[in-house]
């Protein structure tokens, strides 16, 4: 009887060892899969940081090129601004080379009978203004 408690006690003991061991087998097994998983997910952030650093040093150049684009605009519009003040000035003066053209002609062919059509000719004279 003694014999049979021991026996049964060491059935049971190795029926617990067995279970330590089966347990045992399967957190490793599940630390394998955890090992997997966690180094997956630190290699998808490293991809997803390099992205994310690429995507800034894109947006950083679109920052750059479009504060150039601005500069270039503000520089555009300040030309602009003066090729439509040297216009106006130009078609000004123009004006009033026409009317000191139209008060010589008047002045000048005024003194002659007939004149032309045509502007700052005058009959009497070949000269042309």
């Amino acid at each position: 009887m003694v014999f049979t408690v021991v026996r049964e006690l060491s059935d049971e003991n190795m029926e617990g060892a067995n279970n330590v061991v089966h347990s045992m087998e399967a957190l490793s097994a599940n630390n394998d899969v955890l090992h997997k998983r966690t180094s997956s997910s630190l290699n998808m952030t490293n991809k997803i940081d390099m992205q994310v650093g690429n995507v800034a040093g894109l947006i950083s150049e679109v920052v750059t090129l479009t504060n150039g684009s601005v500069t270039h605009a503000k520089t555009s519009s300040e030309q602009l601004a003066d090729v439509v003040k040297s216009t106006t000035e130009m078609a000004q003066l123009s004006a009033e080379v026409e009317k000191i053209l139209i008060n010589f002609r008047d002045e000048f062919c005024g003194k002659v009978r007939y004149y032309s059509i045509e502007p700052f000719y005058c009959y009497f004279s070949p000269i042309v203004i």
